[in-house]
């Protein structure tokens, strides 16, 4: 069986945002900050691993599409890492990046079914 080259995308983006948080960790002085960090870290990691997990599910245009959505919404967080956002503006396009994932997670599953 082939992989399903849009999630190992999905999950290759969700690894890589994880090593940028985790190279932005030294910048951070104040503690409550590098926690929330650290938390979504370890939620984008939970992410790219339930993604690892659906590898095998068949390819689809509902998934390419959700692909799209991950993108764009990791390259928003890119551009707000690279332009030293808030980490208020930071966490939000975590968010974002997570409820695209999401809604990938759950097509994929049910295309499982």
């Amino acid at each position: 069986m082939v992989t399903n080259s849009d999630i190992m995308t999905q999950h290759d983006a969700v690894l890589a945002t994880v090593s940028t948080l985790s190279d932005q960790l030294d910048s951070i002085t104040d503690p409550a900050e590098a926690k929330k960090i650290v938390l979504e870290m370890q939620q984008l990691t939970a992410r790219a691993n339930l993604l690892q997990s659906l590898f095998l599910v068949n390819e689809s245009a509902e998934i390419t599409a959700q692909t799209r959505k991950v993108t764009d919404a990791k390259a928003r967080l890119d551009a707000d890492l690279k332009e030293d956002s808030s980490w208020t503006n930071i966490v939000s396009g975590i968010t974002s990046l997570l409820a695209a994932v999401d809604e990938t997670i759950q097509v994929a599953k049910q295309a499982m079914v």
